[in-house]
C-alpha cells in the first residue's frame, strides 16, 4: 500500500503519481461500468484523505494535471468526461457538506455516449444566422 506522506509528514509526490497510474489502471479494468469505476476511485479518495489533499487538490490530481488519470486509462474524450462526472459525484458525497446533488447528476453520465452528443440549434437561430452571413 502507497504512503501518501513522507516520514517528515509533507506530501509525498512520487506516491501520489503512483497513485494516479494506480487509478488509471483500476479505471482501465473496469471497461466503463459505473459501479466498477466509483470502485476505482475510492481508493484515490482514502489516499488522499491519509495525505490530508484537500479536495481542491484531489481534483487537480485527478481531473487537471496532465495528462489526467481518465487519459492515463485510455479514456477518449466521452468516457473522460464520464469519468470525471463520476469523480465529482463520488467526491460530492465524500466533501460536499451533506448538501445533495440534483437528482439527474451527473447530467449525461449515460452508459451510451450518445447522451453527450451536441444538440442542433433551433431553425429558427439557424436561419437568422444565416440571414446574417448574407449582409
Amino acid at each position: 500500500m502507497l504512503k501518501p506522506l513522507l516520514d517528515n509528514g509533507e506530501q509525498d509526490p512520487e506516491a501520489m503519481e503512483a497513485m494516479r497510474w494506480e487509478t488509471a489502471e483500476r479505471l482501465r479494468a473496469g471497461r466503463g461500468e459505473r459501479a466498477a469505476t466509483v470502485a476505482a476511485i475510492e481508493p484515490f479518495r482514502d489516499f488522499g484523505d491519509a495525505g490530508e489533499y484537500s479536495p481542491k487538490e484531489l481534483w487537480y490530481y485527478f481531473a487537471i494535471s496532465s495528462p489526467t488519470v481518465p487519459a492515463l486509462a485510455g479514456c477518449d474524450p466521452v468516457e473522460a468526461d464520464r469519468v470525471i462526472r463520476i469523480f465529482s459525484t463520488c467526491t460530492h458525497a465524500r466533501y460536499g457538506g451533506g448538501k445533495p446533488l440534483p437528482p439527474n447528476w451527473p447530467w449525461f453520465a449515460q452508459d451510451r455516449p450518445e447522451g453527450l452528443q451536441q444538440k442542433r440549434a433551433p431553425e429558427s437561430l439557424v436561419g437568422w444566422l444565416r440571414s446574417l452571413m448574407r449582409r
